[in-house]
């Protein structure tokens, strides 16, 4: 659980417990004022009010904990803590109860549901109090039974081998919203708290390089600097230089069909928005506009030259992924892998992991899969996004030597050691198209490529011979054309 989340649940509770405890010393406890009177406090009625409003605050605050703490340990087999489960289960009664006695007619019934309410209340607050007691003495209990052991051992004489043994390594999973896609993150660790601690520790790296990279969000450092008028030399921090700087690296090897500095292509074609057709002369405007290689960058300040604007897109979703690689393995984890919005990196060491390739024509349904023990897949093509102009579809991959759509022949798939060099050339070659990309993998170390053609007599599948033999072939009416991929 992040540590906005644990606060949202603990100033939920704080206001709706405050509120209620309060009301209730005043409903119960207090003599009224005036003896006619038929409350017994002036701000009786308030309270009452701001805890019945403030009540659905905790029941957001009982989802958290159900979902990112209960039900995440559950899910991965992990054993989930006696107070946290006891805590969610608590909150069922006494969410129904609190609502049940403000619609109760029958004073009986009334009276029953208040009773239950206030048992379950207080056990509520109980348990989150010895929940959050509980915490640190569950992080600290191996070391005080390995302490305890070895005292209790005779002098000169080992533990048991039973109580060498180490214990099997424990895999968290969890999921997280990203860069308006969905972040997959699974962990495998020591220990389930090791887990979880190097899961945050990726999930904060990946929110943090999103703040850097995003231009949706115009606080970003990248959103700063395209606002920030043009021709100035701007201080860079050393993680958005180096960003910047490698995709300027991608844009030579590539000779310009990964080009991140297409912003003003992008917004000719207006493909963030409804999409138009822009004219010859609008397009031309934009493609003089565009090119990272016209940014300067030197000494950790960059120079923005007139109408580049520099689009996220092909490299942030890889640079975040790197980040949280290398978090979650600095955090204790034995293997880290994710998915990113369909880009997937495996960091570490650890078991293989099988991601299937979508067919172009219908996402949901899975083409082949491929094998990867190590680095980064990522995948482009035109199937998915886009906008429809005048009854024609345009892709939002853009070729930026021409500023026009980049041919769609289907998908290709990239990969690379690290996250940013998938994310940049699976752009990048999908623009070159597919015998373009095969001999420009072929020629270029510790990359590969799988591509799939829609074919009118089905789907082609092509590959560089370094992953071949790591591709199965799942569709019936997928043609393998990769020397050793298997059907």
């Amino acid at each position: 659980m992040s540590r906005a989340e644990a606060w949202c649940i603990w100033i939920a509770s704080l206001v709706v417990a405050g509120t209620g405890i309060v009301y209730g010393v005043m409903r119960y406890a207090l003599a009224p004022i005036d003896p006619m009177a038929v409350i017994n406090h002036p701000w009786q009625p308030a309270l009452q009010h701001w805890h019945v409003l403030l009540a659905p605050t905790l029941v957001f605050a009982v989802g958290l904990i159900w979902r990112r703490h209960v039900w995440a340990g559950l899910k991965t087999r992990g054993r989930a803590f006696r107070s946290g489960l006891t805590l969610a289960l608590t909150a069922f009664p006494m969410v129904i109860s609190g609502y049940l006695l403000q619609v109760a007619i029958d004073d009986a019934w009334r009276q029953r549901w208040i009773a239950v309410h206030l048992v379950t209340s207080g056990l509520w607050v109980v348990g989150l109090v010895a929940h959050r007691i509980a915490a640190p003495w569950r992080r600290a209990l191996p070391l005080v039974l390995l302490v305890l052991a070895s005292r209790a051992a005779p002098a000169g004489e080992p533990l048991s081998a039973k109580a060498a043994t180490p214990a099997a390594p424990v895999t968290v999973e969890r999921s997280f919203a990203l860069m308006g896609t969905t972040l997959l993150v699974g962990v495998t660790a020591d220990s389930r708290a090791a887990g979880i601690a190097a899961s945050e520790a990726a999930i904060r790296a990946c929110e943090t390089a999103e703040q850097r990279l995003s231009t949706w969000n115009t606080t970003s450092e990248l959103a700063r600097f395209l606002a920030a008028p043009a021709g100035q030399a701007i201080a860079l921090s050393p993680a958005l230089y180096a960003e910047l700087e490698t995709a300027q690296h991608f844009t030579r090897a590539t000779g310009g069909a990964f080009d991140p500095g297409l912003g003003a292509l992008i917004a000719a074609w207006d493909l963030r928005g409804t999409g138009r057709r822009p004219t010859a002369e609008d397009l031309a405007r934009a493609r003089a506009s565009s090119g990272i290689l016209r940014l300067e960058l030197a000494g950790g300040r960059a120079i923005r030259p007139a109408g580049l604007l520099i689009d996220e897109g092909g490299f942030g979703k890889g640079a975040a992924l790197d980040d949280a690689a290398r978090a979650a393995l600095a955090a204790g984890a034995r293997q880290a892998r994710f998915d990113l919005g369909g880009q997937w990196l495996v960091a570490g060491r650890g078991d293989s992991v099988t991601i299937e390739l979508a067919d172009p024509r219908a996402r949901a349904r899975p083409v082949a899969s491929v094998r990867i023990a190590a680095g980064s897949l990522s995948v482009s093509g035109q199937s998915e996004r886009g906008v429809t102009v005048d009854g024609e579809r345009i892709g939002h991959v853009l070729d930026p030597r021409t500023g026009q759509p980049a041919r769609d022949f289907g998908s290709l798939t990239v990969w690379a050691p690290t996250a940013f060099a998938a994310d940049c050339l699976s752009t990048g070659l999908y623009v070159l198209g597919p015998d373009s990309a095969l001999a420009w993998a072929a020629r270029t170390p510790e990359i590969e490529v799988v591509v799939i053609e829609t074919r009118a007599a089905g789907l082609s599948v092509r590959s560089t011979p370094g992953i071949a033999h790591r591709i199965t072939c799942i569709a019936p009416d997928a043609r393998v054309d990769a020397p050793g991929a298997s059907d």
